[in-house]
C-alpha cells in the first residue's frame, strides 16, 4: 500500500462505519443528513456566508448568494421534483425544488429558466434547471443566485452544505484531469 493508501485508507473505512462514503458531485437525502450537488456549474463561482444578516429594509437575508458568470448553469441541488417556476417581484425568476424529508432547495434571480422546465417535473442532482441572472430586486447587481434551503418550511443556513458540495465537487473534477493521487 503507498503512502496515500495508508493516509486515507482509516478514513474510508470511519465514512463507512458513520453510514457511508460520499462520492462526489453526487447527491442524496439520507435519513439525518441532506448531501447537496454545487448548484453552478462554474469553478469561479464565490460565495460567503450572509445567512441571518439584516438587510437595510428590515428583511433577513436567509440564505447564500452564488456570484458567477452571467448565463452559468444552475443545476439541481439533489434529486426531487419542480415545486414552482415563476417569476416574483422581489425575486425575480426562481425555482423552488423539494426533494423529501422536508427539504427544498430555492434558486433566485436567475437570468432564464432551462428549455421546457415545468412545475411538476421530476430532476436528478445536477440537472439544468436554469442560468444565472440578476433578476428582481437584485437588478443592476453582480450576476448571481440567491439559494437557500428549507427543512419542513423553516430556511435553515445553507453555507455549510454548500462548502462541502463545492468542495466535492471541485475534487471530483480534479480526480477526473488526474490531477490528484487519487484514482
Amino acid at each position: 500500500m503507498n503512502r496515500w493508501g495508508k493516509l486515507f485508507a482509516p478514513l474510508v473505512v470511519v465514512a463507512v462505519l458513520m453510514g457511508g462514503l460520499a462520492v462526489p458531485g453526487q447527491a442524496a437525502v439520507s435519513e439525518d443528513e441532506f448531501i447537496l450537488t454545487f448548484p453552478h456549474r462554474d469553478a469561479e463561482t464565490h460565495f460567503l456566508s450572509e445567512f441571518g444578516v439584516a438587510k437595510p429594509d428590515g428583511r433577513i437575508h436567509r440564505g447564500v448568494d452564488l456570484f458567477a458568470t452571467r448565463g452559468t448553469e444552475v443545476v439541481a441541488g439533489a434529486d426531487g421534483f419542480v415545486q414552482k417556476a415563476q417569476r416574483g417581484s422581489r425575486a425575480g425568476l426562481y425555482v423552488v425544488l423539494t426533494h423529501g424529508d422536508g427539504y427544498e432547495s430555492w434558486y433566485i434571480h436567475l437570468g432564464s429558466f432551462a428549455d421546457g422546465l415545468q412545475v411538476g417535473d421530476p430532476v436528478a442532482a445536477g440537472d439544468v434547471i436554469g442560468y444565472v441572472g440578476s433578476t428582481g430586486n437584485a437588478a443592476g447587481t453582480s450576476p448571481h443566485t440567491h439559494f437557500e434551503i428549507h427543512k419542513n418550511g423553516r430556511a435553515i443556513d445553507p453555507y455549510r452544505y454548500l462548502k462541502d458540495a463545492f468542495e466535492r465537487w471541485i475534487l471530483s473534477r480534479q480526480i477526473e484531469a488526474g490531477e490528484t493521487p487519487f484514482r
